[in-house]
């Protein structure tokens, strides 16, 4: 598998080891480096051990979910698109979304600057930019971003079950258990 952002690449194998490679002025490789860019795949060493089974790109952050569940989330924070309950950073290698513990995520995904992930129960929850209401929702105090995964409230009601999410630079788009976009 491959997920490629505005200018970084990221491979899994069958084994669920992940490279990176490309850009990396906001971290968005994950390999701890301050380098500004790697010209070869490099192992995300940090997540090594575990097993990756999925991996997303957004403009300049990666998402990964590993086979325990667990979602990581790297690089450009600026609009909290790392989920991590601020704007800090950028963050060099990945950092586990705390706030998703126990969430049974079944898929993850990623926007030019914004994040989602879908849970077996056909929840969908998104956080970052909210510029051109990619979110889903209007976060608190009207803010234009959401650093923390909140559920899609709207969808939460709504009569069919998410079963595929697809973001792109300022859009998230879902398909449900009949068919409809």
């Amino acid at each position: 598998r491959v997920a490629v952002g505005d200018q970084h690449s990221l491979a899994l194998t069958s084994w669920g080891m992940l490279y990176a490679w490309g850009e990396n002025g906001f971290g968005q490789l994950g390999i701890n480096s301050i380098e500004s860019h790697c010209n070869v795949p490099k192992l995300v060493k940090s997540l090594a051990r575990k097993q990756v089974v999925q991996v997303v790109a957004g403009s300049n952050h990666s998402v990964a979910l590993t086979a325990d569940g667990e979602v990581y989330c790297w690089g450009h924070n600026h609009a909290g698109q790392l989920g991590l309950g601020n704007c800090e950073g950028p963050q060099r290698e990945p950092v586990l979304v705390k706030s998703l513990a126990g969430c049974p995520v079944i898929q993850v995904v990623a926007g030019g600057m914004h994040s989602a992930v879908l849970t077996n129960g056909g929840f969908l929850l998104t956080w970052g930019s909210n510029k051109y209401g990619q979110l889903g929702y209007t976060p608190k105090n009207n803010e234009l971003f959401s650093a923390n995964p909140t559920v899609v409230p709207n969808l939460a009601t709504y009569s069919e079950a998410v079963k595929f999410v697809a973001a792109g630079e300022g859009h998230t788009a879902i398909l449900d258990s009949c068919g409809k976009l």
